[in-house]
């Protein structure tokens, strides 16, 4: 028996690193993974590799400088599959040429990056919540950083962001463990 047979899951940047393990290991065990990705054509060469190893995979569209598609994403899983069963928001992105210490980062910079990595699990968490909740439950996974726990040298902006996707999954659990979440 696999362990998410007959589930529905979503990575977002699921084409290298941890996403793609995350990705892969979910279809392993079962479940139908929708890689969420920038570049589709990335997204559907893996799909296929996936497939050839009798997994199951699809590709819908993420791309934080979009942030529409962070709750379209979501609606598509939702479209096609009826549910989502498993979130990973494993996005997050830095410059280390403009995320530098307090006093060197300008303002629109720590905004962005901190809009990006943020919102992106802002909002799809938000348009996941009832999904998972109305078909009895779900599992969210946002990925962070141990530059969430302990500060740096630079690098504030993306710091500043995974403390508060940090603080944020703990305000989820806390928020919506009695309906499954």
């Amino acid at each position: 028996m696999k362990l998410v047979s007959d589930k529905s899951a979503l990575v977002t940047s699921s084409t290298r690193g941890i996403g793609r393990a995350c990705a892969e290991t979910l279809a392993h065990e079962g479940a139908k993974v929708y890689l969420a990705v920038r570049r589709p054509e990335a997204g559907h060469a893996l799909a296929r590799e996936i497939a050839e190893r009798g997994g199951d995979a699809d590709v819908v569209l993420f791309d934080a400088d979009k942030p529409e598609t962070f709750s379209g994403m979501i609606d598509e899983v939702a479209s096609r599959e009826g549910r989502l069963d498993i979130l990973v928001n494993n996005f997050g992105t830095t410059d280390v040429r403009r995320d530098l210490d307090v006093v060197g980062t300008k303002w629109d910079d720590f905004s962005d990056i901190l809009s990006k990595n943020i919102r992106s699990v802002f909002e799809s968490v938000q348009r996941a919540v009832p999904l998972m909740a109305k078909n009895g439950g779900g599992s969210i996974i946002n990925i962070s950083s141990i530059g969430g726990l302990e500060p740096d040298m630079q690098r504030t902006a993306y710091g500043v962001s995974k403390a508060a996707i940090n603080f944020l999954t703990r305000d989820i659990a806390v928020q919506y463990a009695r309906r499954g979440v």
